[in-house]
Parts: C-alpha cells; structure tokens; sequence
C-alpha cells in the first residue's frame, strides 16, 4: 500500500446574504476584510494543497494522481474515481435560503453525473433559542412549495445548540 502524507487544504471561502464573521471571531478561520462569509469548503475539488510533497495541486489533481490510494477501493466502487465528501463550516448570521437536497439519482440524471446531497451536520456554535428548519413534515407538491416559500410551513423545525449533530438523507 502507497504511504501518503496528510495534505492541508486551503478552504474556498463563499459571501454570502446570510453569512458573517464568527469563523474568524471564534478563531477558526482567518477572513478577507468586510466581507461576509457564509460558507468555507473544507474539501472541495479545487481546494488547494498548502504542504509537501502535495503543495500547489489542486485536490482534483491529488484524486486523479493517488486515485484508490487516496480515495480507498471501496468508495471507488460505490461512486467512482471522485472525492466523496464535502466538507465545509457555515456561518448562518441571518436565516439561509431553502435549500434542495437531490438524491443520488435525480443529481446523476439531471446534474451531470453528481452525486446527491446527503450531509451530516455538527453544530459548533449556536445562539440560545437557534433552530434548524429542514425536509417537509408531509409529501408535497410544487405548487404548495411555491405558496408556504416564505413562511416554512410546510417545513420541520427543531431547537438546535452546540455539539448537537444531524444528518440529512438526500
């Protein structure tokens, strides 16, 4: 077996509406001045190695180069030659938008072979009262997401706080 090194990404950091500071004011992240970030990716694609023997590639490059060394043989044969995972921290200051959870099938079929959007949360830091508004209590239908978009009546809701972990099945 191939001995790899551990690699140190640099995170994509992403402005968002509903982004703020706390990744930096916690300690966590250093920020680009005044902007408001919502979301750093951890392990995206086009992350990039900050030590040796890896410095300057790409984590793209890091699959297509270490392939099953890297990403194991058993998640080559579940999803292919692609890295399956990722992560990101998210600063929500203000209410996200809804977010849409495809499936493995519906994201290959119509998102160009992508694989779904299951994610598992775990809650660093939350304020007293915060809460996670996900999924929909009932089977529903386009036109009654077009009309409850604005008020999540439709949604399910619950308290959230520090070190509470969930997962969200695509």
């Amino acid at each position: 077996m191939r001995y790899l090194h551990p690699i140190l990404l640099q995170a994509s950091l992403h402005e968002t509406i509903w982004g703020g500071r706390r990744l930096e004011r916690n300690g966590w992240k250093q920020l680009p001045p005044e902007k408001a970030i919502g979301e750093s990716w951890e392990t995206e694609l086009n992350t990039v190695a900050q030590n040796e023997p890896y410095a300057g590639k790409t984590l793209r490059t890091l699959v297509e180069e270490l392939g099953p060394a890297l990403l194991g043989e058993q998640s080559i044969a579940i999803v292919g030659d692609r890295f399956p995972l990722l992560a990101k921290f998210i600063d929500a200051n203000d209410k996200l938008s809804v977010q849409v959870h495809p499936d493995d099938a519906y994201a290959s079929l119509y998102e160009h072979g992508k694989l779904g959007k299951t994610e598992f949360w775990y809650i660093l830091d939350a304020a007293p009262g915060s809460t996670i508004v996900y999924g929909f209590k009932t089977a529903t239908s386009r036109a009654e997401v077009q009309r409850a978009i604005y008020c999540f009546t439709k949604c399910r809701s619950t308290p959230t706080s520090p070190t509470a972990c969930m997962i969200m099945v695509a």
